[in-house]
């Protein structure tokens, strides 16, 4: 059984995979958590390489992100979700939290429009 991802590495692959290595470091640091260049790069490696295997497309920085089902055996949570919203919270993911808030904030702003 896989050890349970830490806190850093759940922040790492919460921001955007287009994010500097760099950049990701200083974040890390405002939030309060202590890391290396080489432990992101680590960190975003084994995120594709745990992606690719699942077979969701891996997002890698010059590369649009795509959402995908899973192959792998949906979770306890997952499982009583309808696939599009266990689609969407990966899709989420892939593009970061603070992006897919953006995005969702747009669409709201212009269906408001519409009606």
């Amino acid at each position: 059984m896989a050890r349970p991802k830490s806190q850093l590495s759940k922040f790492i692959e919460g921001l955007p995979a287009d994010l500097p290595v760099k950049q990701v470091v200083a974040r890390a640091k405002e939030a309060g958590f202590t890391t290396s260049e080489s432990n992101v790069q680590r960190v975003r490696y084994l995120a594709r390489k745990q992606a690719k295997r699942a077979g969701v497309p891996a997002s890698k920085p010059s590369t649009p992100s795509k959402a995908a089902p899973s192959k792998a055996a949906p979770s306890k949570a997952a499982a009583s979700a309808p696939s599009s919203e266990v689609a969407f919270a990966k899709l989420a993911l892939q593009l970061g939290l603070d992006r897919a808030d953006a995005l969702l904030a747009s669409l709201r702003a212009r269906l408001l429009d519409l009606v």
